[in-house]
């Protein structure tokens, strides 16, 4: 008799629990924190926005052709860099889904090949902002010389730059080397070493990045 008491009692605290902790994230109305065995260095090479000299960080990784990922760019990740960029530093990495977005990784190398020539985030909003344009075409590097044009790049250079084995090597294991660190979907964001649950609300990431500056 004893022992089943003490295994009720052992089952009525850990709802008990489970119960407050429920209540704790639903009641912070920001996105959720956890740690992860992987945390993000930031590295000479990664493509940024923001104040350089800041302690918090924002990672996204994230895939041109996922339509999540669009929405967060336009309506939470530009708006979130206007407010912040003088105190945070936004960093952008790749994360293409092969296996479901046949485009992504020619996105990703067509937006390697704009910032080297200096134009890799305007590349990056025409990308989302025209995600519909290209994202099932057959020919899709025909349409990304077509945006380079646009903004004014060299297209002989451009049109070398995606066809070049250099972005290709630079961007083709990059699925495989995240997914082996557990990264599962897109957008995936870190603030400094600290993996975020999404949230599709803006007032969230503001919440917890005044959070984290103040």
């Amino acid at each position: 008799m004893q022992k089943k008491s003490n295994s009720l009692g052992l089952i009525i605290g850990a709802v008990v629990l489970t119960i407050l902790c429920l209540a704790i994230v639903f009641q912070s109305g920001a996105p959720v924190g956890s740690n992860s065995s992987y945390v993000p260095v930031l590295d000479k090479e990664d493509w940024t926005l923001g104040n350089k000299d800041s302690d918090v960080i924002v990672y996204e990784f994230s895939d041109m052709q996922c339509p999540a990922c669009a929405q967060y760019h336009e309506q939470i990740m530009k708006p979130l860099i206007a407010k912040y960029s003088d105190r945070v530093l936004f960093v952008f990495r790749h994360f293409p889904l092969e296996g479901l977005h046949k485009n992504a990784i020619k996105a990703a190398i067509a937006l390697e090949a704009a910032g080297k020539q200096n134009n890799f985030f305007e590349m990056q909003d025409l990308l989302f902002t025209r995600q519909s344009e290209w994202s099932e075409s057959e020919d899709v590097n025909t349409i990304f010389i077509v945006y380079a044009k646009e903004l004014g790049l060299d297209e002989a250079i451009f049109q070398t730059d995606i066809d070049s084995l250099e972005l290709a090597a630079k961007i083709n294991p990059i699925y495989k080397i995240l997914s082996e660190k557990g990264f599962e979907y897109t957008p995936t964001f870190y603030l400094n070493d600290k993996k975020l649950e999404n949230s599709g609300n803006l007032e969230d990431f503001e919440k917890i990045l005044d959070k984290e500056l103040n």
